[in-house]
């Protein structure tokens, strides 16, 4: 941490020594020392009772305003995200130095200008628990020249940056963002994807053109409905993970059976999926419609901040909202089964409600369609019902040779998942010379 040569000065210190204020001057005026300004500031109406003006923000805000002069503040919060950290603090005491800020106590500092006026105050965390915390209230030059100075020495976590942001329904007390509309407990969680998934063409042979045309030709198309069905490991969530990643979209997850299962599930998600498309797009529906297709504007969280520094070499696309229902057998249920929840999904999916800014895909264990209500599945609302099959010994072992894996040891005789496919060989205890070791089976 930057050791600063700053004296720590107390209040009284910055008046004349003896001095004595019987005056309240406006705040205005010109003063013979910050004594003086404190003593009319805490004395004149309109600001307050006396024994709450202290040195700080509100004090500056008073005499940026009698001075007639904009005032503005910002935080650290406001500037930076958790990709952002500064190399050290030397450069933020050096400014405060440089610009003859006198430092009143821990980690706070004030600026006079020549009368003695309060025009900056800045309140540092000297605990630095992340990574310089800040809050700075003062004229609105000196604002824009230190969000400036802020800039020159901010640094990104190149490895944070490249994380993919993904945002999770799921329902429970607080923390987290709040559920929009009520939502009977359902709240959203943002976070980033530390492991982005794999998805080589040859673990999909069935897909023409791959996955990443799948989800394209489904983003452009008017249907809202995706449904992948498969036995379990044929890999219908990296399938998913990896389009969402090729294309840059914001996956909007729902993998908890208690937030699935939840009456207000279907509304709260597409409601979440709306309120992001108005905030990138606003409502008309075809400016939604054009930034849905091409991506044009610029964005960096679910909730958008208005972060100070971001990547210039690369204009960062719009992340178009895709909701990703996953194990949705129970939601997917015909209405005569007593699904309660179809009849709002039906609605929700409608060509006309939608306007086809609304895409949402469904992962399912079942087999067939006999388990899905077929208006869901219909043409015009469902884009296609992918059928994620088990892979053939060839396309398996295509598979596993893709991935970097040794042969099978033993070719399999019928069809196998694709998490069989990739299964990495397992550590065996093998003898030699009468003592054991760990080694691999396999070739």
């Amino acid at each position: 941490m930057h050791k600063s040569n700053m004296r720590v000065v107390a209040q009284n210190e910055l008046a004349a020594e003896g001095e004595v204020f019987t005056e309240v001057k406006a705040l205005d005026a010109r003063f013979s020392s910050f004594a003086d300004a404190l003593f009319s500031y805490q004395n004149a109406a309109g600001y307050d009772k006396p024994e709450s003006k202290r040195v700080n923000a509100t004090m500056v805000h008073a005499f940026c305003r009698a001075l007639q002069i904009p005032v503005a503040s910002t935080n650290t919060d406001h500037l930076l995200t958790g990709e952002h950290y500064f190399e050290s603090d030397a450069w933020l005491f050096n400014y405060l130095e440089e610009k003859g800020y006198e430092r009143l106590g821990h980690g706070t500092f004030i600026l006079l200008d020549e009368w003695f006026r309060p025009i900056a105050h800045v309140d540092l965390d000297m605990n630095y628990e992340k990574n310089i915390s800040f809050e700075i209230h003062a004229t609105e030059q000196i604002v824009v020249e230190f969000r400036a100075l802020v800039k020159e020495h901010i640094r990104i976590d190149e490895k944070t940056e490249k994380k993919s942001i993904y945002v999770e329904v799921i329902k429970g007390g607080g923390g987290g963002m709040e559920a929009m509309m009520g939502g009977g407990g359902l709240r959203l969680n943002t976070g980033r994807i530390d492991n982005a998934r794999i998805a080589l063409p040859e673990y999909y042979p069935y897909l023409d053109g791959g996955i990443e045309a799948l989800l394209k030709e489904f983003i452009e198309s008017d249907e809202c409905v995706l449904v992948l069905m498969g036995p379990p490991g044929t890999g219908k969530t990296s399938l998913v993970a990896a389009g969402i990643e090729a294309l840059d979209l914001l996956p909007i997850y729902a993998k908890r059976a208690d937030a699935i299962a939840d009456k207000d599930f279907v509304n709260f998600i597409f409601k979440a999926s709306d309120e992001y498309m108005s905030k990138i797009a606003g409502t008309e529906a075809k400016a939604r419609s054009d930034l849905f297709k091409e991506r044009l504007a610029k964005d960096r969280e679910f909730f958008p901040r208005q972060v100070l520094i971001a990547k210039e070499e690369t204009v960062e696309m719009p992340k178009v909202p895709i909701i990703v229902v996953e194990d949705a057998d129970l939601l997917l249920a015909p209405r005569s089964s007593g699904n309660l929840m179809m009849s709002e999904l039906l609605n929700e999916t409608d060509g006309i409600a939608s306007n086809h800014t609304r895409k949402i895909i469904f992962t399912t264990n079942l087999q067939n369609t006999k388990g899905i209500d077929e208006a869901l599945i219909r043409p015009g609302r469902c884009y296609d019902v992918v059928n994620c099959r088990l892979l053939t010994p060839s396309e398996a072992a295509a598979a596993r040779h893709a991935h970097g894996l040794p042969d099978f040891d033993v070719v399999p005789q019928g069809d196998i998942s694709l998490a069989e496919a990739l299964r990495k060989p397992r550590k065996k205890i093998v003898m030699s010379a009468g003592k054991a070791s760990l080694g691999f089976g396999g070739k």
